[in-house]
């Protein structure tokens, strides 16, 4: 697989304030899933788009920072248990 060194824009926030909302209009498209409820995105949601004057970029939905459920939880220790392997590396 070839990695292209593109640049990446990645949209973080708390939960429910528009982060997907966004992302779909950046892209012009219904890339991310769009809901009244909280914590709907679950997963990072990666698009690649075209800035004028900047050329291909990939954007970046994220799920919540502050999601406290059970599903936010398991990332948030995966997400710590990553930190703690690139400490070491």
């Amino acid at each position: 697989m070839v990695k292209l060194n593109r640049p990446h824009i990645g949209i973080f926030g708390k939960m429910n304030v528009g982060k997907s909302s966004l992302i779909n209009a950046l892209t012009g498209q219904d890339v991310s899933v769009v809901a009244d409820q909280p914590g709907t995105t679950t997963d990072p949601v990666k698009k690649i788009i075209e800035i004028l004057g900047v050329g291909p970029v990939t954007v970046l939905d994220t799920p919540g920072i502050d999601d406290t459920s059970a599903l936010g939880a398991h990332h948030a220790a995966g997400a710590g248990a990553v930190g703690k392997m690139q400490e070491r590396v």
